[in-house]
């Protein structure tokens, strides 16, 4: 995720105050990776799989990068990543994401945005959800 802490930087460089911070496709995807491998526990090794970013005009989630995790065509779980908070959830299955490396990218948004995590309780209100539950909480 070495391209993160540039892009954060030269999106608060040059953009407006109040603009979405950005982050490159290519730390989404391996976020979503880091997701797939906390929820599978293990690497994800279909061949048929795939990641999607979402048009952020189709996603309607101001403030998330939103990717999609595929096997074939079928769209298997759809992962929101905050861009302010870098806090990892999914919300269809109102679970959130805590392995060491999606902390370790959490962190660096937030130092770079000097911004708090969002408590957990909010965060589900935000995204639709009652609650949230840690990705190894939950049952199908």
């Amino acid at each position: 995720m070495h391209t993160l802490a540039f892009a954060i930087l030269i999106s608060h460089l040059l953009m407006p105050p109040g603009k979405e911070p950005l982050l490159p496709s290519s730390d989404a995807i391996d976020i979503a990776r880091a997701v797939i491998r906390e929820w599978r526990h293990q690497e994800p090794k279909d061949p048929r799989m795939f990641f999607d970013i979402v048009d952020p005009a189709v996603a309607k989630m101001p403030g998330y990068v939103v990717v999609n995790y595929y096997v074939g065509e079928k769209p298997v779980m759809g992962i929101e990543i905050n861009v302010w908070t870098g806090q990892v959830v999914d919300k269809d299955r109102c679970i959130y994401f805590r392995s060491a490396s999606i902390l370790s990218f959490e962190k660096q948004v937030r130092d770079l945005t000097h911004l708090k995590q969002i408590p957990w309780d909010k965060l589900a209100e935000q995204i639709g959800c009652d609650k949230l539950v840690p990705a190894g909480e939950w049952q199908k």
